[in-house]
């Protein structure tokens, strides 16, 4: 999957496990919502581990080793960046 394909996908389940966390703010006992929540959410770290290992960290937060690597290459909102 290239870097623009992974991040519509992230944004998308971003905006899915939103929606579905509105929901359960509202309906606490739908096992549905919570089962979709967490699929969601199981896919989205999926998704952001190979975005992270692919092309560098999506939040500061992720930075690793012992290098300050946020900084290096495109922002991850920044399309059009150096593929590999």
């Amino acid at each position: 999957m290239s870097r623009e394909e992974l991040m519509k996908r992230i944004h998308a389940l971003s905006f899915a496990m939103t929606e579905a966390q509105l929901f359960l703010d509202t309906h606490p006992e739908c096992r549905d919502a919570l089962t979709y929540f967490r699929e969601m959410r199981d896919q989205l770290d999926t998704l952001m581990t190979e975005y992270q290992n692919k092309y560098g960290p999506l939040f500061a937060d992720m930075t690793v080793g012992d290098k300050w690597n946020w900084v290096d290459g495109p922002w991850p909102w920044q399309l059009g960046g150096k593929e590999d």
